[in-house]
């Protein structure tokens, strides 16, 4: 059966975007260096109409089109026609405070706490346990600038020399941070020479380690 563009539209009316559909959109966001914002901007919506079909909380076919034309692609590329993706994996991007709130969550509460958070798609394997955190300063440059997504597995162990986000009871906001190991003890530093190492004891948490460094409009 063919559909008229009108019936077309109809029928995606209560329709929401799968994670294959949402992997699309957010690659050509990405190729296109646009934001959420941007791309309301684009298409005269507010930013949380954009993550809210993206989450899949509300249905697309209002604004379906102008994605696609800001996008400069396809309403039939975003549905999943034509190439083929490959599947991604959509890691949420958390920010530094959201950190320790996470790691007090229970797992329903982290699904709350990531359900409207943007999501960056990862095509390769092995980062379904990850988080992604943005850089927002140049304490760890060279080797992490402002801008960079940094990947973190809460499952793995810390070796000597990882760098990890840790954060101290009591604090609101986490710390990229990179862990030695002395004797029995271990340190955190951070690459500016002239901020102290903190020793890891009781009051530190490691919240995860960096398992991948993607600098702005890299896929992984």
């Amino acid at each position: 059966m063919t559909l008229s563009g009108h019936n077309l539209l109809s029928a995606m009316k209560e329709r929401k975007l799968s994670k294959e559909q949402v992997g699309r959109i957010l690659l050509a966001m990405k190729e296109k260096k646009m934001s959420q914002a941007g791309l309301a901007v684009l298409i005269g919506v507010r930013q949380q109409t954009i993550q809210k079909i993206l989450a899949g909380k509300i249905g697309y076919s209002n604004q379906i089109m102008a994605i696609a034309h800001a996008l400069d692609r396809s309403i039939d590329w975003i549905m999943g026609g034509a190439e083929k993706l490959p599947a991604a994996t959509l890691v949420t991007i958390l920010s530094w405070m959201d950190i320790v709130e996470y790691a007090a969550c229970t797992e329903l509460d982290r699904d709350k706490l990531e359900k409207n958070k943007e999501k960056v798609p990862v095509y390769k394997k092995g980062f379904e346990k990850c988080k992604a955190l943005k850089i927002n300063n140049s304490l760890m440059e060279p080797k992490f600038k402002p801008g960079d997504i940094i990947f973190v597995d809460l499952d793995k162990t810390p070796k000597d020399g990882s760098f990890v986000i840790a954060y101290k009871k009591g604090s609101s906001e986490a710390m990229l941070k990179k862990i030695d190991f002395d004797g029995g003890d271990a340190y955190l530093s951070s690459l500016d020479k002239d901020i102290p190492k903190i020793k890891v004891t009781d009051d530190i948490n490691i919240f995860g380690v960096v398992v991948y460094k993607q600098p702005p409009g890299e896929d992984i």
